[in-house]
């Protein structure tokens, strides 16, 4: 009797109307009782319940959620509920848009009441029986199972976004934070963990391309994606081993004098059409390429520095490059850039290194990097300075030779009196470090006579010539020798008039 009574709790679990069927004493119904109570014994043994002690190290101990660990053992647990009971279910990937700039600018401490405010704000739209888990530092994944349909996961993700869109209140400080949300169903969209998330994950990160703050569900059309993704990458790592780039250059001119000083060497491919350098450097930072794209692309300035002495009369432009994370906190990075120097037998000085605010910030080896670099005599310049966390302790340093400001903080220059205040005290404050100051994106006449009001030392854009190939830069070097030996010296005030006709004759 004991043991029939077990039977009869086993099956419940299992499947009541199943219990109702065999008591009519169906022996086809027996035959898939004991079927699915062997079924749900091999379940336990592959996934078998987790003690106390097991839980306790398994979560994650800020927000108290599931870690990954546990995550992959619950998300496996749902595919066999799942495909025991054909219905589906949902993987939520939930990633905090800028948690970054919001760590930077206000402290960890703040982060982590941010992410503890948004775990608890989740959980409480959610269905007890849904499993919400924190991957890692911003990075949340929801399973909502039992979907009657695909469409049902729709309500759940609206109602996730109501919650989450009401500031958040951290001690005086009022936070508006959104969030990049990318979905997976299974079994449409994987069969397993690992792919469930792969997928969540790229529909997370087409989210945040196409401007955060928005849900994007994997459809079959990301397949199409990822491919030409792939061949791209395939394609990006053939150019840089048989070297079939191109190059362009933006010039960067002084705005007291009209002189070139300086040229940011961009790489194209033919192979790749319609792929601009921006979008190149982002293919190869999916592919992990951007270490090896940076060399080739301070190998190839070294190469037509060394070549453009021996074409041109002029004095040649400082070349800038940028110098990105993986190739900055490397071990190699600075040697092999030493390496080349010397290979070509150029001067450190003639190489300009572009680095983002944010890495020197973050990484002490930048730094280091940074410091060995200056003492090559490389110069280094701060790129979309004033528009995210900065550091004066930075500016300071001795080691920083110019600093660039770029459309974020000049669109609204000619309209608005508080940001020609903030580029004008940034401007100030940089020329008492003797660092120059340079506007970047710029197109616009009356622009560059307020930014010559405002004592900026040059600009770059398409105003002062953008991808330019190699022929028409030498031309213009050439030019600009020539008639810098024919003219007079000119009175300061009438340069910029000077530079804005020549600007104009240009076309």
């Amino acid at each position: 009797m004991q043991d029939s009574q077990k039977i009869k709790q086993l099956v419940r679990r299992i499947d009541p109307d199943l219990l109702a069927q065999v008591r009519e004493g169906s022996r086809l119904h027996l035959s898939k009782l004991f079927q699915k109570l062997a079924e749900e014994h091999i379940a336990r043994q592959k996934h078998p319940p987790l003690c106390s002690e097991q839980l306790q190290h398994q979560r994650d101990p800020l927000t108290h959620l599931p870690n990954r660990e546990l995550l992959a053992i619950l998300v496996e647990q749902a595919i066999h509920r799942s495909q025991r009971h054909q219905i589906p279910f949902a993987f939520v990937f939930i990633d905090i848009d800028h948690f970054k700039a919001i760590n930077d600018a206000h402290g960890h401490d703040v982060g982590d009441q941010v992410l503890i405010m948004v775990s608890q704000r989740i959980t409480a739209v959610i269905r007890s029986m849904d499993i919400l888990a924190r991957l890692s530092g911003d990075e949340f994944c929801l399973v909502v199972e039992e979907l009657e349909n695909e469409q049902a996961i729709e309500q759940v993700l609206y109602t996730l976004q109501e919650a989450l869109k009401q500031p958040l209140e951290i001690g005086d400080l009022t936070l508006n934070v959104t969030v990049s949300i990318g979905v997976s169903l299974y079994p449409l969209n994987g069969n397993s963990y690992k792919a469930l998330l792969k997928s969540a994950d790229l529909a997370m990160y087409d989210a945040k391309h196409h401007g955060r703050d928005r849900v994007h569900i994997f459809s079959a059309d990301f397949n199409q994606k990822i491919n030409q993704l792939k061949q791209q990458q395939k394609q990006l790592r053939q150019d840089i081993e048989n070297n079939t780039f191109e190059t362009t250059y933006d010039v960067e001119v002084e705005l007291n004098s009209d002189r070139v000083c300086a040229v940011k060497l961009h790489l194209t491919t033919t192979n790749l059409p319609d792929i601009s350098a921006e979008k190149l450097e982002k293919i190869a930072e999916r592919g992990q390429l951007q270490a090896k794209l940076n060399q080739h692309l301070i190998s190839t300035a070294c190469q037509k520095i060394a070549h453009w002495q021996t074409q041109t009369t002029a004095a040649v432009p400082r070349v800038i490059l940028p110098l990105l994370k993986p190739l900055l906190t490397s071990n190699h990075g600075v040697n092999f850039i030493r390496d080349q120097i010397n290979l070509h037998r150029i001067s450190g000085e003639q190489l300009e290194f572009e680095v983002a605010e944010k890495t020197l910030l973050t990484s002490p080896d930048a730094n280091k990097a940074i410091a060995r670099l200056h003492m090559m005599g490389c110069r280094i310049s701060l790129i979309n300075f004033g528009i995210g966390p900065s550091s004066l302790q930075l500016l300071c340093s001795g080691q920083i030779q110019k600093i660039k400001v770029d459309s974020a903080l000049l669109n609204n220059l000619n309209d608005d009196q508080q940001s020609r205040t903030l580029l004008d005290a940034i401007i100030s404050l940089a020329h008492k470090f003797s660092i120059r100051v340079v506007a970047i994106d710029v197109d616009d006449n009356q622009l560059v006579r307020l930014l010559y009001a405002l004592k900026c030392d040059g600009v770059r854009g398409q105003y002062s010539g953008a991808n330019l190939s190699e022929l028409a830069l030498l031309k213009r070097l050439n030019l600009q020798n020539k008639k810098s030996s024919e003219q007079h010296p000119a009175d300061s005030s009438s340069l910029i008039e000077a530079f804005v006709e020549s600007q104009q004759e240009n076309g």
